[in-house]
């Protein structure tokens, strides 16, 4: 064996190392961007959903901001505000709400807010 052969032993498990550590690197990044994802859309959803309630409520007589209120902490989620603009029939009710994205240690946490509305509205006069 010369010199040179004795030398390059080995240098395959660097080169693993190496390509096994950015792979991780990728897959980590990867995977807090998908959580980040997943958490903004649970944030919409929980404020469409708390828009809805809110919408329900009020079309049968119950108070628009209480169910709002409700349906918001149901999914985890804090009611921001919560505003009716109409009358009994035609009527929108718009809520934000908000929640901490933070995942779990893993990055700091970041508080994101949503907004929906629903409502009652009567298309022919633009209300």
């Amino acid at each position: 064996m010369t010199a040179r052969q004795r030398d390059d032993r080995g240098s395959g498990t660097g080169l693993t190392l190496a390509v096994v550590a950015v792979l991780a690197l990728v897959a980590s990044v990867v995977a807090l961007v998908g959580w980040g994802a997943l958490g903004a859309q649970r944030l919409r959803s929980a404020a469409d959903l708390s828009a809805l309630a809110g919408a329900r409520a009020l079309s049968e007589g119950g108070d628009a901001c209480a169910a709002a209120e409700v349906t918001a902490r149901l999914n985890e989620v804090s009611l921001r505000r919560c505003r009716v603009d109409g009358d009994a029939v035609t009527f929108v009710v718009s809520v934000t709400v908000r929640a901490d994205l933070g995942s779990r240690g893993l990055v700091p946490s970041r508080t994101q807010e949503a907004r929906a509305l629903a409502g009652n509205l009567d298309v022919e006069s633009g209300r």
